[in-house]
């Protein structure tokens, strides 16, 4: 996600955007910029989001390698024989 972030923050809307005067008609030019305009409004909320989703993700990560690292730590216990076999109940 960082990496597709990173590639829409270095690749703009506004840098599609062109002269009025290049495409030839003028309603048609309103409408190409207003086009852009909502479309770069759309492409922010949708990276904000991203943000917020891969900010969560990686705090999911973090739980999840603190929660293996305990199991790993229990199940070494266990095989050493310093710690109790929970099967063994």
């Amino acid at each position: 996600m960082s990496g597709t972030l990173e590639q829409v923050s270095r690749r703009k809307v506004s840098d599609i955007d062109c002269d009025k005067a290049a495409v030839g008609h003028g309603r048609l030019a309103d409408t190409v910029e207003d086009f852009c305009d909502r479309w770069s409004l759309g492409v922010e909320n949708l990276a904000k989001d991203a943000q917020e989703i891969s900010g969560r993700l990686t705090e999911c990560v973090a739980v999840y390698e603190e929660l293996d690292q305990g199991a790993q730590d229990r199940f070494n216990q266990i095989l050493q024989g310093m710690g109790e076999d929970p099967a063994a109940q």
